[in-house]
């Protein structure tokens, strides 16, 4: 599938270094459109896991899609218990997992707020979380044969442990978020150099 983002999208990697090959990782991407779940994994050398609102899954194409990339529903009202524990198992498990800490897409160029769920992961499973910045994903028509028009770029983790170090849960958690959004923040301007 990378060859086929390479070729029809121009697709340019940066960072991929970042990420470990084996353990567990929380990835966290920006998230404009239904390519960012692909665009997040595909250029990793290891399998990735993600979430997806549930609604998704109720079309019968784009569910066995998702399910072929190994998504796996989340409900986004109030706390998914269940998805948490999906989580769980597969951090326990030394899996990667992709979750979308805007909680939803933004079609503005810009970013959504992160929200805390993907912090709150973290912490309970201590888990490293790795941003990941996505380019181009939105609309997706204009990257077409253009080399270079979209790019995922992985930033440094962001250590568990470092943010244990930042008073109770909750500002542990803020902290995490801010981190999250200003490591997406410099990527995508070293992306306007």
């Amino acid at each position: 599938m990378l060859w086929g983002f390479r070729l029809v999208f121009g697709l340019k990697i940066e960072g991929a270094d970042q990420v470990p090959t084996t353990g567990r990782i929380l990835l966290a991407p920006n998230h404009r459109a239904y390519l960012d779940p692909p665009l997040a994994g595909v250029t990793l050398h290891r399998e990735v896991f993600f979430l997806a609102k549930a609604e998704l899954f109720k079309n019968p194409l784009l569910g066995w899609l998702f399910r072929l990339w190994n998504g796996f529903p989340v409900r986004r009202s109030g706390v998914d218990k269940e998805a948490i524990r999906a989580i769980g198992n597969l951090l326990e498990r030394e899996q990667a997992v992709v979750i979308f800490p805007e909680g939803g897409r933004c079609r503005t160029g810009d970013f959504l707020p992160a929200q805390r769920g993907v912090a709150m992961v973290a912490l309970k499973y201590q888990t490293d979380i790795l941003p990941v910045y996505i380019r181009g994903s939105y609309p997706w028509q204009k990257s077409i044969f253009r080399r270079g028009a979209m790019k995922v770029a992985y930033g440094p983790p962001i250590r568990f442990q470092d943010a244990t170090q930042h008073g109770n849960s909750r500002e542990q958690m803020q902290w995490i978020v801010e981190q999250i959004e200003a490591t997406w923040r410099h990527l995508a301007a070293s992306d306007q150099r």
